[in-house]
């Protein structure tokens, strides 16, 4: 391998006398020296990403926790990152022995010192929390020590790749035979048993982010729910059903375990711990085949534990079949270059930052289940479905008819969806409101957008279940984990307070056809009590018919007439240690800026207790969208007393 040499070299001078002699400018590298850089590229590049994965990886065995970039990489990620550094790195390296060719006085030392900047960015971005300029500063320190490891001259280098280059490539391939181990296996083995057979089957839909007051079915003004309102029928609707937290984690957790978010670890970025069964290891270990597809791919993995006891998970954009933009999506480098590809108009606005739509989701939860063996005769199935669309940044797919909102899939449009949310809104000019009352116009029609095309498949895939002979014997719960903010207490978003917009979801309950318990709600009633979402888990039980005693899921069934799960307390959490800094003050005016808050519902009232002991209160059914804090007036004092007492009476509620 030709190498040319990587010491500093002086800036030439068209004469210098030197003993009467002219001094001589760079040589060129010739054509083997370019070359040699872009080989220099990939083993840079390689290295760093093995560096950079165990980095992750070790972060999350030490601490409990990934980048959420990282979460969307499919499991072909192990050897992605280190094959696609490599490559981006070997293409830099090649570029700069081009312009070192074309142009000698760059020096090769400052084409060798940019490859190995650029591989320690790489790097140092796998970890979790650090700031951009700590990066950068790290980054220009490791650069100016390898400099100094390597010395003056090319030898050490060409020694160093030598011996390792064959090493990170093997690490790299043997990286590869373990993923395809992983993606090419079938359904993990599950011994089932009998205790589940002649069990109706399992159906939970989760419209992510959708709040309960923009469907029809509670009487919007807007037909966005078709399907659902039909559906709802058939079942008991919920009117007051509330989540146990404003952000998708601890809501699938209590829906999962049955547990409010304070009896669990911290499960904002952290996986699920181990202290509680999940709906779906109880119902595996009685014979059922679970399956889970979700497409919310950050907060719904398999990472946060949430794919405990489902034989059958999908939960990554691609899962067999890597992609040239999902491998360039497993690094930081890739990620920029989609974005900056976005940005410039070359690719769709969200194109680097796929998602799995709600029709993929149907067609891998349908195709799962065709190939299991008769789900009636021989084993009943839980099918979790995860659906992500309504979701901001509120686009749905290319091919929906949008029915509410002119908003095009464009640059334009999505940069003024992604710059309201994130606009402050300590600024309190009239022009500034104005515009903010426009925003949220505007996020409301693609809001609404979004949810008419998740009830349009969701009417899909009940429609597929009933052809495939199976839903009458399903029993169907359709819900969200939690709602949205748009505009309202001049708030976007969610995970910011408990207010109506984000506690407030849609519940509906369809049994199956001839397996209505005794006390059991008639079909097309509804509830008007409010409820909670972590009462799911036991009314599954009780729907199925398997004993309560012994049931680890607390709470009462909602389904039953006597209104024992609609007896529990309705608490709501937001509790956002890592977030902090995105919700401080002066910033988004969150209320979750303070501190921890909790929130109960009861006879008509929700009660909020903020971070800094500021109490408030609302009408539920009067004022929906908590308008009137009715905390300070004279009538409503007993109300407060009660529910301090009943929030003290929750153990461990902070």
């Amino acid at each position: 391998m030709e190498v040319q040499s990587i010491q500093r070299t002086s800036r030439p001078k068209l004469r210098q006398a030197t003993g009467g002699r002219e001094e001589a400018a760079p040589a060129a590298p010739s054509w083997s020296g370019v070359f040699a850089f872009s080989i220099y590229g990939a083993w840079i590049g390689l290295l760093s990403g093995i560096v950079g994965l165990g980095l992750i990886l070790a972060q999350y065995s030490w601490t409990g926790k990934v980048q959420p970039d990282f979460l969307r990489l499919n499991r072909h990620v192990y050897w992605m990152m280190p094959l696609t550094a490599g490559v981006l790195l070997s293409a830099a390296g090649l570029a700069f022995g081009l312009c070192l060719r074309g142009c000698p006085r760059i020096g090769s030392r400052r084409a060798l010192a940019a490859l190995v900047f650029l591989a320690s960015l790489e790097t140092l971005s796998a970890i979790e929390g650090m700031h951009w300029v700590a990066t950068l500063v790290l980054a220009a320190g490791a650069t100016s020590c390898v400099l100094r490891l390597l010395r003056p001259d090319a030898s050490v280098l060409k020694v160093a790749v030598r011996r390792t280059l064959p090493v990170c490539v093997l690490i790299t391939a043997g990286a590869g035979a373990f993923a395809y181990g992983i993606v090419t296996a079938e359904d993990r083995a599950t011994a089932l048993s009998a205790a589940g057979q002649g069990k109706p089957n399992v159906l939970l839909v989760v419209l992510d982010t959708v709040r309960a007051d923009h469907l029809s079915l509670y009487g919007y003004h807007r037909p966005t729910t078709p399907n659902l309102d039909r559906i709802s029928r058939l079942g008991i609707r919920f009117d007051q059903a509330r989540s146990t937290a404003p952000y998708t984690m601890p809501s699938h957790a209590s829906m999962f375990t049955g547990r409010w978010p304070h009896e669990m670890n911290d499960v904002q970025y952290s996986p699920l711990d181990q202290r509680y069964p999940t709906l779906a290891e109880y119902l595996r270990d009685r014979g059922f085949r679970t399956g889970g597809f979700v497409g919310n791919t950050y907060y719904c993995n398999e990472w946060f534990g949430l794919a405990r006891g489902f034989s059958h998970y999908e939960d990554y954009p691609q899962r067999r079949e890597p992609t040239p933009s999902e491998m360039l999506r497993s690094v930081r480098l890739g990620r920029g270059l989609l974005a900056a590809g976005a940005w410039l108009g070359l690719a769709e606005a969200d194109s680097y930052d796929q998602r799995v739509t709600a029709a993929d989701v149907n067609r891998r939860a349908l195709d799962w289940l065709d190939r299991q063996a008769n789900p009636t005769a021989d084993a009943p199935f839980f099918l979790f479905v995860n659906y992500i669309d309504a979701h901001s940044p509120y686009f749905p797919p290319g091919d929906y008819a949008r029915r509410f909102s002119e908003l095009g899939k464009t640059l334009h449009g999505y940069n003024l969806l992604s710059t309201t949310q994130r606009k402050k809104l300590s600024e309190n000019t009239p022009e500034d409101h104005q515009k903010r009352l426009t925003a949220a116009s505007l996020l409301g029609d693609a809001y609404d957008d979004c949810i008419g095309y998740l009830d349009e498949q969701l009417g899909r895939l009940l429609s597929e279940l009933d052809r495939r002979g199976v839903l009458d014997n399903t029993l169907v719960i359709v819900t969200s984990d939690h709602g949205e903010h748009i505009g309202e207490h001049e708030l976007f978003g969610h995970a910011t307070s408990l207010y109506q917009p984000l506690v407030h979801v849609p519940l509906v309950i369809v049994p199956p056809k001839g397996r209505r318990p005794s006390g059991e709600a008639a079909p097309g009633q509804f509830v008007g009590k409010p409820v909670s979402l972590r009462a799911i888990p036991a009314t599954v039980l009780d729907v199925l018919g398997f004993d309560g005693k012994g049931s680890p899921f607390p709470g009462g069934s909602l389904t039953r007439t006597a209104g024992e799960g609609a007896n529990d307390p309705v608490l709501s959490e937001l509790d956002l240690k890592d977030h902090s800094r995105t919700t401080r003050p002066g910033q988004w005016h969150s209320p979750a800026a303070y501190g921890p808050m909790q929130s109960l519902a009861s006879d008509g009232l929700a009660y909020i207790r903020n971070g800094n002991d500021r109490e408030e209160l609302y009408d539920l059914e009067r004022d929906p969208a908590d308008r009137e804090d009715l905390a300070s007036k004279p009538q409503f004092q007993t109300a407060l007393e009660r529910f301090r007492r009943e929030l003290k009476g929750i153990a461990s509620v902070k």
